[in-house]
């Protein structure tokens, strides 16, 4: 006979007491004080992280070079969009600047390999609602 016992899950406080992001941070050697971008990095939806799903392989070692070309070129596009006053366009392009802004900071202290496993955490990261 199977007792079921009523466990109450309570979501982790942090995405840095997610398991995956722990042995992430203990296996890469994350520093503390980068824990911040990481947890701003968890308020983008998941799709953003897919569509990085294979820069950084591409990129390698211009990772860093790349990623400021690519925040350079989405800036440019924000500001002649401006003038369409197309709010969700600009909304859509100022959530990317700001991703990439994220990752051009993680990327200036970790390498390639780093910011692509980064990335690969957020990609399979089950999101309980």
């Amino acid at each position: 006979m199977l007792i079921e016992k009523n466990i109450e899950l309570t979501p982790p406080k942090s995405i840095l007491d997610e398991d995956d992001f722990k042995e992430m941070i203990s296996e890469r050697e994350i520093k503390p004080e980068d824990f911040e971008i990481i947890e701003k990095l968890s308020s983008f939806p998941k799709n953003i992280f897919i569509d990085y799903h294979n820069y950084f392989l591409f990129s390698k070692e211009n990772t860093l070079r790349d990623l400021k070309h690519d925040l350079q070129n989405y800036q440019n596009e924000l500001e002649k969009i401006r003038q369409f006053n197309n709010q969700n366009h600009i909304n859509s392009l100022e959530k990317r600047i700001a991703f990439l802004r994220l990752f051009v900071e993680f990327a200036k202290r970790y390498d390639w390999c780093v910011c692509n496993n980064l990335n690969r955490v957020f990609e399979r990261r089950k999101i309980k609602k």
